[in-house]
């Protein structure tokens, strides 16, 4: 069998978002069932360069301008292209002692830096793209500049990522998403990925666990309120969090015994609510806030297939989330294991209706959220999804190498 390679060179570890949080659990889940051979893994030891030590959006740029060239000026546009071409140096030497028939990337730019790296070696292997953004790359690139540095900078931001992703979709060979409805935010790409091979594969996480009492929890975050929702996530319009606002100042005006707990980096676009009962926490231990909550929303305008949404699961939570992309997939495969609204109107009302739930009815749910998590959503299961990938990908290979003449 010719081994796929998972190429991310950047920090893998549980309890981060993206793609390093989504590889180290799946490398946990093959190591639980003695899989770890069925791929070649390439991770932060790749790269050891000083961009790889800047916030996540600066690089992401900062490579995309090197790789394209798009750097305005002839000797910029030298600096960026030698600046592109280290980048592969760095990695032929890791990747000429690896044996792969496949590629998978998480990385827009790790595709292009992929076929270079082909390319200079004269191979043909068919390179694969996961992308793990809950709107365009493009679009959320043009929502963080939006906030750290302004309208310009964030429109001159997107026309140059959207060019990145152009190339980088027509340029995969397949593609991997965790469902059919995570295609959701694609859209707009899809004439690039018509007739190509898409092959679906849910995710999973560990289990997220902590000492915290409930009532200690909730003492912690100061909720003295009988009931508490929680928040967590960006600060943004993809996540939903104006739309939490929305909510909770409705609930709020005309109720006493909820606080809403909102974990996540502040956004100066958007101030806090502004009500004694809405806390900002930052960023805490997520483990903590869904202890100390009694239902979680996920309110996402658009949604690939949220980490957060199966690490909630995991700790029993009661789930309300927005009937988008992935969160429909997760409906669906647990029979109705959270809830799901649709549309902005129906937020509040159906929070609502679960606070005012009675206990016995909202711990059922709690049972029934984490026997849904045990049944699909561990790192065993989704390793065990990663092996039949891999299978599917080393039998198309060969078909592929019987076709040709």
């Amino acid at each position: 069998m010719a081994k796929p390679l998972v190429y991310y060179p950047c920090e893998q570890k549980p309890g981060i978002g993206g793609p390093g949080g989504y590889l180290a659990n799946l490398r946990a889940g093959l190591e639980a069932i003695g899989r770890l051979d069925v791929a070649h893994f390439v991770g932060d030891e790749a790269v050891k360069a000083p961009e790889t030590r800047r916030t996540k959006a600066r690089w992401i740029l900062d490579r995309a301008l090197a790789t394209l060239a798009l750097l305005p000026g002839p000797r910029r546009r030298l600096m960026a292209r030698a600046k592109a071409r280290r980048q592969v140096d760095r990695m032929a030497s890791l990747l000429d002692a690896l044996d792969f028939g496949s590629v998978i990337c998480h990385d827009l730019v790790d595709v292009l830096a992929i076929d270079a790296y082909l390319r200079l070696r004269g191979r043909k292997v068919p390179i694969g793209l996961m992308s793990h953004c809950p709107e365009l790359p493009s679009d959320e690139l043009y929502a963080i500049q939006l906030a750290k540095r302004g309208l310009r900078a964030a429109q001159q931001t997107r026309a140059q990522a959207r060019m990145l992703e152009q190339t980088v979709f027509a340029r995969a060979d397949f593609y991997v998403f965790p469902s059919k409805e995570a295609m959701e935010p694609y859209g707009a790409l899809g004439a690039l990925m018509k007739g190509k091979p898409v092959h679906f594969m849910a995710s999973g996480c560990e289990r997220l666990e902590t000492g915290l009492s409930k009532e200690t929890a909730r003492a912690k975050f100061g909720v003295k309120t009988p009931l508490a929702v929680a928040y967590i996530g960006r600060h943004n319009t993809i996540k939903g969090y104006d739309l939490m606002q929305g909510a909770a100042r409705e609930i709020l005006a005309r109720r006493d015994d909820v606080t809403f707990l909102v974990a996540g980096k502040p956004s100066p676009l958007f101030p806090p609510l502004g009500h004694p009962r809405w806390v900002e926490l930052g960023w805490v231990k997520t483990a903590e806030v869904l202890r100390a909550a009694d239902v979680f929303c996920l309110p996402n305008r658009q949604t690939y297939y949220d980490l957060v949404l199966l690490e909630a699961l995991s700790c029993g939570s009661v789930v309300l989330a927005s009937a988008t992309g992935g969160n429909k997939s997760v409906f669906t495969e647990t029979d109705g294991a959270l809830s799901l609204y649709d549309g902005e109107a129906s937020l509040a009302p159906a929070l609502g209706a679960l606070l005012d739930l009675p206990e016995a009815d909202r711990e059922a749910r709690r049972k029934r959220a984490q026997a849904a998590w045990e049944a699909h959503y561990t790192p065993s299961a989704f390793a065990k999804r990663f092996v039949r990938l891999a299978a599917a990908l080393d039998q198309a290979t060969q078909e592929s190498e019987r076709s040709i003449p």
